[in-house]
């Protein structure tokens, strides 16, 4: 699980940049790229934070952005409601980074 949580951090360490750079006036495909990576990562995070049962209410915020950064099922909105979104998915992204997604395991005798 420990190598999961790692995937987890590096998968997250992208995200940050891409949604940072994100609010750039950048071709149409980047964004379609972007959903792709932040909607997987966003899936991918919160199904190891609901497996582990550690900090249960981050699985969550995860799940929530994968369905708004959905690339099938899009939402269209205007450039500065995504961006904002974009900011605000960042700095949660840097917040989840502080906690373990990794499950405490302690030896019981």
């Amino acid at each position: 699980m420990k190598n999961n949580g790692y995937m987890s951090k590096i998968l997250r360490l992208i995200s940050i940049i891409l949604l940072f750079l994100a609010v750039e006036a950048l071709p149409y495909s980047y964004y379609q790229f972007l959903r792709w990576v932040i909607s997987g990562t966003s899936f991918y995070t919160g199904w190891l934070y609901y497996q582990t049962k550690h900090d249960m209410w981050l699985n969550y915020p995860f799940f929530v952005i994968g369905i708004l950064f959905n690339p099938i099922a899009s939402f269209f909105l205007d450039k500065g409601i995504w961006s904002t979104i974009d900011i605000v998915v960042a700095i949660f992204f840097i917040f989840s980074l502080t906690k373990k997604v990794e499950k405490n395991t302690e030896i019981s005798k």
